[in-house]
């Protein structure tokens, strides 16, 4: 742990790296058995939640790419729009809502944690053990992550509805400076969501509560630090949506409009390729984020031990 802690503090970027490195054969084991659970149980609850049989995810998703179509072909036609969104989602089963957020909810929270502790495994012993990271995946650090979406989530539709009272008051007033500060505000309000970056990171290396999570994270993100980490963000993004279209340019099928077997399976496979490499960078970098600002000691133990 010691040298991971002295890279994470003196070069980052390397340490970040070298951490991807080790992380990716592991996070590729990871993100199947993630997927597996997914599809076996989120994907079929969606599909009931939209009035779809358990097993209709191709209806489904042609149905979806047939709503996108329509979309852009009337851009100018809300009505159009209108009506096509009110005949996709007519049909949703409200029942299954609740359900489907609780398990979505739990799943995504468990997933975090599996891959934050084969993170903090390598960190820590320098093992990448899928399956002792799985094991120990299942505690109740999971139930501190879902606590913290939840409030994250109330944080965010918060400062979401005051950045738009903010703009309707001052666009009574002006509508160039509505704009202006609407423009400027919405990044100042992405990077103080950012500064929530390595909440979850915090409970699971520094198996800390949701309340105390929060404030490390907004204590160790700065303002400053949350425009860095929007930069590199939307760096980040741009790279993704490139990747992502030469990637699925290759596998996928030319005709977008139609949805065959050997198109899904091109889907399926460029969905795998961008989680296993982005998921891990993302993971590794958080927790780069965390140990950096962290209080751990980078003394060696064991030298302690030795001299006494």
């Amino acid at each position: 742990m010691k040298d991971y802690l002295l890279l994470f503090r003196d070069q980052a970027f390397q340490a970040s790296f070298t951490l991807y490195k080790r992380l990716l054969p592991g996070s590729f084991i990871a993100t199947i058995l993630i997927g597996l659970i997914l599809l076996i149980v989120v994907t079929p609850l969606t599909l009931l939640t939209m009035g779809y049989g358990a097993t209709e995810f191709i209806t489904y998703q042609q149905d979806m790419m047939t709503l996108q179509k329509t979309v852009l072909e009337n851009q100018q036609d809300f009505d159009a729009i209108s009506e096509a969104y009110t005949a996709q989602f007519s049909n949703m089963q409200t029942a299954f809502i609740l359900p489907m957020f609780l398990i979505v909810l739990f799943v995504y929270s468990w997933a975090c944690n599996f891959y934050l502790t084969l993170s903090n495994n390598e960190i820590r012993t320098g093992s990448t053990k899928v399956f002792s990271a799985l094991r120990a995946s299942f505690s109740s650090k999971i139930f501190k992550i879902a606590g913290f979406f939840v409030l994250y989530t109330l944080i965010q539709i918060s400062v979401t509805l005051i950045f738009g009272l903010i703009f309707f008051l001052l666009s009574s007033v002006s509508s160039i400076l509505a704009v202006l500060v609407g423009f400027i505000g919405f990044f100042v309000l992405l990077a103080f969501l950012l500064r929530f970056t390595i909440a979850i990171p915090a409970i699971v290396h520094g198996d800390m509560g949701v309340v105390q999570a929060i404030s490390f994270s907004l204590s160790r993100v700065t303002w400053k630090r949350g425009g860095m980490l929007l930069l590199m963000g939307i760096l980040s993004i741009i790279v993704l949506i490139l990747f992502a279209v030469i990637l699925g340019s290759v596998l996928s099928s030319s005709d977008a409009t139609e949805l065959s077997i050997g198109s899904f399976i091109g889907q399926q496979i460029t969905s795998l390729i961008i989680s296993i490499l982005f998921v891990t960078y993302f993971i590794a970098a958080m927790s780069t984020l965390y140990f950096r600002y962290s209080d751990d000691s980078t003394e060696d133990e064991t030298e302690h031990l030795i001299e006494l």
